[in-house]
């Protein structure tokens, strides 16, 4: 079961990492700070969620680092969705929460996949506190960008 473990772990760090990332680029392309601040809010916690996994992960006899196979969802896409695209405002601002709401959905179909493993019972504890993280910032973003969306 640890080796399972391990694999899982390092999958899901993977994926915190290139979440991170997709985080740190929505909040380059937003334009309004507060939506900025939320970005960087949850790029803190995908890091902070990374850092726990390994700290399992090493727990555990693994490495520690995003070694993952891809079985999990597609990961890193949400960089490439916010594109190059000449946009402004309300228009930046949705693309990014619109990427964002897309990771997140991967995200959590990541954490879905991960649970339905069979793991150690701390280690689904761990995973299921993130996987409510992942749940209720998608939750924000949906609400954010329906706001938006009833602006125009």
């Amino acid at each position: 079961m640890f080796n399972k473990n391990i694999h899982v772990l390092n999958e899901l760090i993977k994926f915190a990492e290139e979440e991170e990332a997709a985080l740190i680029a929505a909040s380059g392309t937003a334009e309004d700070p507060k939506l900025k601040s939320v970005f960087q809010s949850y790029a803190h916690e995908c890091a902070h969620g990374a850092i726990e996994l390994q700290a399992i992960a090493s727990s555990l006899g693994g490495t520690g680092t995003g070694t993952g196979t891809g079985t999990l969802p597609e990961r890193g896409e949400a960089a490439d969705d916010l594109g190059a695209q000449e946009l402004s405002g309300q228009d930046c601002d949705r693309k990014a929460l619109i990427a964002v709401e897309r990771t997140q959905e991967r995200a959590a179909r990541a954490y879905r996949s991960a649970l339905a493993s069979d793991l150690d019972p701390a280690v689904s504890a761990i995973i299921e506190i993130q996987a409510a993280m992942v749940n209720r910032n998608h939750e924000d973003v949906v609400s954010l960008r329906q706001a938006i969306e009833a602006c125009d």
